[in-house]
């Protein structure tokens, strides 16, 4: 699946009727670093997500680890990271 997180949708209205894109490339592998991660695996998805560049292809498992970290975080991220999975 391919995912941009340079290019990320952040809702400034509940109905995502308006939006801005902003990079959070380095906030997601920050908090994935910094926060939610554990092991070898999640300091490797931290660091594609903090190198991608426009849409990057994620296997299934970094998908998975990539939902699960972001369930800890704010819903305009979830909305955003909805959309992108799409």
């Amino acid at each position: 699946m391919k995912i941009d997180f340079k290019k990320f949708k952040k809702y400034t209205k509940i109905d995502k009727s308006d939006f801005v894109e902003i990079d959070v490339r380095e906030m997601f592998a920050d908090n994935i670093y910094n926060v939610t991660g554990v092991g070898i695996a999640d300091l490797k998805l931290a660091e594609k997500i903090f190198s991608s560049d426009d849409d990057t292809e994620f296997s299934d498992d970094e998908v998975s680890r990539v939902r699960h970290h972001a369930a800890s975080l704010l819903p305009w991220f979830l909305a955003g990271l909805d959309d992108a999975m799409r």
